[in-house]
């Protein structure tokens, strides 16, 4: 069977970044493009009476978990599944590390971590969702543009983490990011933001990657974002910013 186009610049992309492969684990790769997942197919589902949203036209690169952990606290039966707005140089450091950090953490190797921006400022949460399209809002989940090497075509990719977090580890409340719609046909704007204290009861376990081809036109009129953004200015512009990071 011939490798999914969203798989393939996937891994491209990833190989493109110098991922250490000993953080990832193939086997949990998953494609929610409309070749691999039907239409007809569930576009919610309730794990740990909670319920989330299939990642519809997103794709899954599996992150190596700490199965002692897991089997010891029921992760993969009982936790629910969330997600996380990052960028790739983000989702880096958290595949490594097994966590999420906030903005003011040290990470490992003594640097400090860049996280999403507070939604609220001087509230230091994890901040997490059961939507996908929550977590991919511009002032979280950063955006580049990538030219395949073999097929030599350009793509612009949007980086989530997907997550098991802990029931009742959360509280569940609304959106913080000043929206003027609602941004998800699934949950409700009121219930959509997940706020937890508890690091080590979220989980990362798969690299989120939206695959979307564009042509080299208006690629080349996206650049390098060079400073981390202000949230609270790009919520209340819908965010639709074209601050978009390249990499080829």
């Amino acid at each position: 069977m011939t490798e999914c186009e969203k798989l393939r610049v996937g891994h491209e992309f990833l190989s493109n970044q110098a991922r250490s492969t000993n953080f990832y684990n193939e086997k949990h790769d998953r494609c929610y493009c409309s070749q691999c997942y039907q239409q007809s197919d569930d576009d919610t589902r309730t794990v740990g009476g909670q319920t989330y949203v299939i990642p519809r036209g997103w794709t899954r690169f599996g992150i190596q978990a700490d199965e002692s952990f897991a089997q010891h606290h029921n992760v993969w039966t009982e936790w629910v599944n969330s997600y996380h707005g990052t960028s790739i140089e983000n989702a880096k450091s958290i595949v490594e590390h097994r966590q999420l950090f906030l903005s003011d953490d040290m990470t490992q190797d003594k640097n400090e971590s860049k996280t999403q921006p507070d939604h609220v400022p001087g509230d230091y949460n994890f901040l997490t969702t059961p939507s996908i399209n929550y977590a991919s809002l511009n002032c979280d989940s950063s955006t580049y543009t990538f030219q395949s090497p073999r097929s030599k075509k350009y793509y612009k990719i949007k980086v989530v983490l997907q997550c098991k977090q802990k029931p009742d580890s959360f509280v569940v409340q609304g959106e913080t990011v000043c929206a003027q719609h609602r941004i998800c046909p699934y949950i409700p704007n009121d219930q959509i933001e997940w706020k937890s204290r508890q690091r080590s009861a979220i989980m990362p376990f798969g690299l989120m990657l939206l695959v979307t081809e564009i042509n080299s036109t208006k690629a080349g009129k996206f650049w390098i974002v060079l400073s981390k953004r202000n949230s609270q200015t790009i919520c209340k512009n819908e965010r639709d910013s074209n601050e978009i990071g390249t990499y080829s």
